[in-house]
């Protein structure tokens, strides 16, 4: 996440503030947390240049909330990460630039996911983690139930996923796995909501789309701005949106939808 991004959070901050059915109902969360992903790179924003298209994006902006002046405390990887997960200023636990998320954030800090634990939530975590790369910073050892995803930190290849140094995960294990990695997150999130339908969840979805390295589908990129890395970046754009619609869907086909709290940072 470069420092030219810190904008994002300006308007991107999209809250479908649902209307809950019953007072004591527990509303599922869901925070969709992206990657290098600009101020402009979003189709809404009337400032985003005529390449960009992003209609899942702008229509959950258009039916919610938009933050124009949510700040973020941390404008790079990690720090955004362990801000978000500890609700604290993360300079105060030493957390200040991208590659200290590898030291793994402090134990005795405490995380969302830790603390929705006693209230009945199951929680998954997805995607790119960046808060500690050994097994006592996994997300499982920090209140997740489940994890799929890598431990970090910075570029994650989308399609080659034989590197077992930097492997994806499945829980704690270390699996082989194959697909564009921005669609896999996304089904991964699909199945979760599928599954935890019935009980209160936490899903975090943290996309390492649209962090370098530019890769996308053959087929979606088109020929579009005549720059081959920007016309790249504008299919990865595309799956991204895609992920969002996806998502949205889901929650409605299973009726929890409008027991939703979905944030998108």
């Amino acid at each position: 996440m470069r420092l030219r991004h810190v904008l994002k959070t300006l308007t991107l901050s999209l809250i479908a503030m649902p209307s809950f059915a019953l007072a004591e109902e527990k509303p599922n969360i869901v925070i969709i947390l992206t990657d290098d992903q600009g101020y402009a790179d979003v189709s809404y924003n009337p400032h985003s240049p005529p390449e960009v298209s992003t209609p899942n994006i702008d229509a959950l902006a258009h039916s919610s909330m938009i933050c124009t002046q949510g700040y973020t405390s941390g404008h790079v990887c990690s720090p955004t990460r362990a801000g978000l997960m500890t609700g604290r200023y993360q300079q105060r636990f030493g957390i200040y630039t991208a590659g200290e998320g590898g030291s793994g954030v402090p134990l005795d800090e405490v995380f969302l996911s830790e603390r929705l634990k006693p209230a009945g939530y199951i929680s998954g975590a997805l995607g790119k983690w960046h808060l500690g790369l050994t097994e006592e910073y996994h997300a499982m050892n920090r209140g997740f139930d489940e994890f799929y995803g890598f431990m970090g930190r910075g570029a994650h290849p989308y399609f080659d996923h034989s590197d077992m140094n930097h492997p994806i995960y499945r829980g704690l294990t270390p699996i082989k796995e194959e697909g564009y990695l921005t669609t896999r997150i996304t089904e991964e999130a699909v199945d979760f909501i599928g599954r935890h339908k019935d009980e209160p969840f936490f899903l975090y979805v943290a996309y390492n789309a649209v962090h370098a390295p530019p890769e996308a589908p053959e087929e979606d990129i088109k020929q579009v701005t005549g720059d081959e890395t920007r016309d790249t970046l504008m299919a990865m754009i595309k799956h991204l949106d895609m992920g969002v619609g996806e998502i949205v869907h889901s929650l409605k086909k299973h009726n929890i939808f409008e027991n939703t709290l979905l944030i998108f940072l």
